[in-house]
């Protein structure tokens, strides 16, 4: 299922939340997205870091729209 990019703010958010929670000595933290849970420890911020880049990825993708194709040329 494709996320609007509200969803995906809104989930990048929720993870962001997520690092400071464990960062502050929360041994785990949920996160809910995409209609999907996960539980996070404290060994997983690279994990969290790894979605946050993929999310912010799509989220570019979306804002940035379809890229126009551009022409080429064949010489002989």
């Amino acid at each position: 299922m494709a996320m609007t990019a509200s969803e995906i703010q809104t989930a990048i958010d929720k993870l962001e939340a997520a690092k400071i929670d464990l960062a502050m000595g929360k041994k785990t933290v949920s996160v809910g997205y995409d209609g999907k849970t996960v539980t996070y420890k404290s060994t997983d911020l690279q994990t969290i870091n790894g979605v946050i880049m993929e999310l912010r990825s799509q989220l570019y993708k979306l804002a940035a729209g379809p890229r126009p194709r551009r022409g080429f040329q064949i010489q002989f």
